[in-house]
């Protein structure tokens, strides 16, 4: 489940330096330059935690002898006041770092501990899966975010996968451009309405993704695959929350995806302090 290193250490360098922690003004003319100090970050809330990598290295870069130690790894789940990570070295270095450390825990965080709220709602034997509505250039670290929540990455990127979707379809019926193209290709295609879903299951696809579609409708579509192509899995996507996500999950689909994983995950809250003694 680990990130790659060389991949999370991109990420914070370039952090850093739009930060540029570097040059800390404050920090550089008010702390000594060798006074070192033990410092730790807790959480303030319950979560699952994420990102505790990329904030050792945040550390690390600004003092390569800092002294770090955690009890927690990715995905485990904390309490709230839990210590998540503790810090011995030059204090210069750890103000310099602390705001983008707290930074991709608290992002990153948000985005696991709502991943997992939505698994624990639904039924296990349905996976549920992020999108690509993901903040640009941060795609990698927030779908590492969704499998630390226990959920499942759908395509990275638009080279992962055939998804026809709706703009494509409009395209090829103006055009009338057949979809033989894909015949002997494992792709996905969207389908809106009844209607379109029986099309779609004549189109040799092995997924359908059910868009913006009701309860009843889901269930049609359930229906109507079980009978005509059980070999084809659904995926339901769209208007999908914590409200009605166990319905919709027991309703004989095999995958949800959910936006809102990426793209509407709240900030947990991190604090670094130093403790006395």
């Amino acid at each position: 489940m680990r990130l790659e290193t060389n991949t999370f250490k991109s990420f914070v360098l370039k952090a850093l330096e739009e930060d540029a922690s570097f040059k800390d003004l404050t920090s550089k003319l008010l702390i000594p330059r060798d006074l070192c100090l033990n410092a730790q970050i807790h959480a303030n809330e319950d979560c699952v935690v994420c990102g505790l990598d990329l904030a050792r290295f945040c550390f690390e870069a600004l003092n390569p002898n800092v002294l770090l130690k955690s009890s927690f790894v990715d995905g485990q789940k904390i309490k709230k006041g839990q210590v998540v990570l503790k810090i011995f070295g030059k204090a210069r270095a750890i103000l310099s770092a602390e705001r983008v450390a707290i930074n991709f825990l608290s992002h990153l965080s948000g985005i696991s501990t709502l991943t997992d709220s939505y698994v624990k709602l639904a039924n296990k034997k349905v996976k549920i899966l992020d999108t690509r509505k993901t903040i640009p250039l941060l795609r990698i670290l927030e779908k590492y975010a969704v499998r630390c929540g226990g959920g499942f990455n759908h395509r990275l990127s638009l080279a992962d996968l055939v998804l026809v979707k709706d703009n494509h379809k409009k395209i090829l019926e103006i055009k009338q451009i057949k979809l033989n193209t894909l015949k002997n290709l494992n792709f996905e295609i969207e389908a809106q309405g009844i209607n379109d879903f029986k099309n779609c299951l004549k189109s040799g696809a092995k997924v359908i993704m059910l868009d913006n579609m009701n309860l009843g409708q889901i269930k049609t579509c359930v229906r109507l695959r079980n009978r005509l192509a059980p070999e084809v899995k659904l995926e339901a996507s769209g208007r999908i929350n914590l409200r009605n996500i166990k319905r919709i999950s027991y309703l004989g689909v095999d995958f949800i995806s959910i936006g809102a994983l990426t793209h509407s995950s709240r900030a947990i809250d991190f604090s670094l302090d130093f403790p006395h003694g």
